[in-house]
């Protein structure tokens, strides 16, 4: 019997403690010098990552990580990582992040290197060779190779690029396999 009331005293405690807790803010991931009651509440997932970008001194408020410069494009400096994830994450082609957060790009087309903060537009003109390779889009050189971002009637899934025959490219670290 004494069991019994040790156990539902310690739960109605637990409960009790919970709802105090709750209401003074014990369980949300901002600090106290955050919260008010003006604050409009953010999603956890925006408390945890502002909690990490304070916590690293040169990641800004963009999450942009300013330790590690990957280019310059037109007198502004590329970053490699945002929020901890860099850009090649999210596209192919793309090669940072501007201070601001905005994503970089990074193409070759007819042999020169451009850059822009938007993924290629349905405007741009596809050049595809006899095996369906678009040769606009030259990602990388390697053993002196041209490595192509698109091929016609493909869906990319574990292929880098593909080669001017159409032959797929895998990337292995700094290394290309085909």
């Amino acid at each position: 019997m004494k069991k019994t009331l040790f156990i539902i005293a310690t739960i109605v405690l637990a409960v009790i403690t919970y709802f105090i807790g709750k209401s003074k803010g014990w369980w949300n991931l901002f600090s106290p010098d955050d919260s008010s009651s003006t604050v409009e509440k953010k999603s956890s997932n925006t408390k945890l990552t502002n909690k990490i970008r304070n916590i690293d001194s040169s990641v800004n408020d963009y999450g942009v990580d300013l330790a590690t410069i990957v280019d310059n494009w037109d007198g502004k400096t590329v970053y490699e990582k945002k929020d901890g994830k860099s850009a090649q994450e999210y596209h192919p082609n793309a090669i940072g992040y501007l201070k601001d957060g905005t994503m970089v790009y990074k193409y070759k087309i007819y042999g020169e290197w451009v850059y822009d903060t938007e993924p290629f537009t349905a405007s741009y003109t596809y050049n595809y060779n006899e095996y369906g390779v678009d040769t606009n889009t030259v990602l990388a050189v390697y053993a002196g190779n041209d490595i192509y971002a698109y091929k016609l009637d493909t869906n990319k899934t574990d292929e880098y690029g593909y080669l001017y025959d159409g032959r797929p490219v895998y990337k292995q670290e700094e290394y290309y396999q085909w």
